[in-house]
């Protein structure tokens, strides 16, 4: 596994030197009360601290850095506001759920009483992370990093599709109107009680294989839904790593934000983070 991992690290590394693609590195989100939050994702998931500052941590499983063999993970920054409702789990979120894939199976009396609410446990787990935040979890020995994907609520799935497509993403994988998911490449998804099920019609876009790198699952729009609502002090955002489209940050037809972040820049921005 570092030696796929740092494989990895090196491709993309050479492959942002050059200035191709980008590197889906980080998801923003506010939370009503943080130590809890952290709490939550380094007692009850296993994740570490990354970096924490005053009002604000950064949570992953391993380096960002892409100079380290076990880095380039992804990275989940948790700011507190004490006023926001943090992620609303509803049917209009922007944000719908994060996919993990742990490497172990989840102590669940640990992970409630880390401050989680367990919806569901068959097969995989459902949950309702601090900070309303819900989760999908998984297990998967095999993945480089866990954090697999964010699933986006979209207003109209071709026009967003179009919008990250055109930043250099490409379909990895789509789910048709029965929910069977098949891969871009062929083959297609088990479908288990290990696996949880996609909304019919998604499509799961990133800059590579979902093996080894974070992806987003596009939804498609909801019963009613012109456009879903982005909630949160701050606003969700994602942050790229590589060089930035014309007239960025990009806000996708959704709302929700990308941030860019050159390759030359971002240890400077790692250490910055460390310093708080």
């Amino acid at each position: 596994m570092l030696k796929a991992n740092a494989e990895f690290t090196s491709a993309i590394s050479a492959r942002l030197a050059e200035g191709s693609g980008l590197f889906f590195q980080r998801l923003t989100v506010s939370v009503p009360d943080l130590k809890l939050a952290v709490d939550f994702w380094t007692n009850g998931l296993g994740a570490l601290v990354l970096s924490q500052g005053s009002g604000n941590a950064v949570v992953g499983f391993g380096s960002q850095s892409l100079a380290t063999e076990d880095g380039a993970k992804f990275s989940l920054q948790l700011v507190e506001d004490k006023n926001s409702p943090g992620v609303v789990p509803a049917l209009d979120s922007a944000i719908q759920y994060i996919q993990l894939s742990l490497p172990v199976r989840l102590d669940l009396p640990q992970v409630e009483e880390s401050g989680a609410d367990i919806v569901d446990s068959y097969g995989y787990v459902s949950m309702i992370a601090p900070g309303r935040l819900p989760l999908r979890v998984r297990i998967d020995e095999k993945r480089r990093d866990p954090f697999e994907f964010v699933a986006v609520r979209t207003g109209s799935l071709q026009q967003t599709l179009a919008c990250y497509t055109a930043q250099g993403m490409s379909v990895l994988a789509t789910t048709d109107s029965k929910g069977r998911v098949k891969l871009a490449g062929g083959g297609t998804v088990a479908s288990d009680a290990s696996e949880p099920e996609r909304e019919p019609g998604s499509i799961l876009i990133g800059m590579d294989p979902t093996s080894v790198s974070t992806g987003l699952l596009l939804l498609p729009p909801g019963r009613k839904i012109k456009r879903p609502v982005v909630y949160g002090t701050p606003q969700p955002r994602l942050r790229m790593v590589g060089a930035a489209p014309q007239g960025a940050p990009l806000v996708s037809p959704d709302g929700l934000t990308s941030t860019f972040l050159r390759v030359e820049d971002f240890p400077a921005a790692l250490l910055a983070d460390a310093r708080g």
